[in-house]
């Protein structure tokens, strides 16, 4: 059985993402055939461009239900960038695209801000700090295990997701005067607004622990 099957929305490059997979010893395949993905130990979906153009395909390929049944089945899932923010009710771009609504929240754009005169642009691209909530046991027990509460992770973004509920909430980062959720974590499912597989070795710990969680989820099902 496949341990991972990397959704292929043809909205990034996903090599990276692959490459850190071999790293960490998982075989994975990019794909767009849900039967494929449903049979998976595990389901990565990435992502980095137009929150509704990746709804339009995800529909388009007749991944929707795929996606929903492999969450709700607390199959291991990690979400990352426009992946995490696809998770979520709603986003603000070209007014309001409805999301996959596996949480209640929206999906925000930065503003262009100032502080003593050191310009925050947008997009947010670069390193930046992740605050680890140390209150949600998944953060520090099962995702970002064997890391710091505060580790530097890459950024390359615009928009950002305000979850209803603050206890999905893994870790935060500060982007000038605002702080903004980075990360989400609720039982086998954790989404990043970074890119763990352009943050070096700290970003492979994550994907350590998601093979570790693969395996143990798999032990569970057999």
């Amino acid at each position: 059985m496949l341990d991972v099957a990397i959704i292929n929305l043809k909205l990034s490059n996903l090599h990276s993402v692959s490459v850190a997979c071999t790293k960490v010893g998982l075989k994975s395949k990019i794909t767009s055939d849900k039967k494929i993905i449903s049979k998976a130990k595990s389901i990565i979906l990435p992502g980095v461009g137009s929150f509704s153009e990746a709804m339009f395909r995800i529909k388009k390929l007749d991944l929707e239900n795929v996606i929903k049944k492999f969450i709700s089945d607390e199959k291991p899932f990690l979400g990352i960038c426009l992946g995490m923010q696809l998770l979520f009710s709603k986003s603000e771009e070209f007014g309001n695209s409805k999301g996959l609504s596996i949480f209640n929240g929206n999906v925000k754009k930065f503003k262009l801000h100032k502080i003593n005169n050191i310009k925050f642009p947008v997009p947010n691209v670069g390193w930046n700090k992740i605050f680890i909530n140390l209150q949600n046991k998944n953060s520090k027990k099962k995702f970002f295990k064997n890391l710091k509460k505060d580790e530097f992770m890459y950024f390359v973004h615009s928009y950002f997701v305000v979850p209803k509920d603050t206890k999905i909430i893994s870790s935060k980062t500060k982007y000038g005067k605002i702080e903004f959720c980075s990360s989400i974590s609720y039982k086998n499912l954790l989404a990043v607004q970074f890119h763990p597989e352009k943050s070096g070795l700290k970003g492979l710990k994550i994907y350590k622990n998601f093979r570790d969680l693969i395996k143990k989820s798999n032990e569970k099902f057999i």
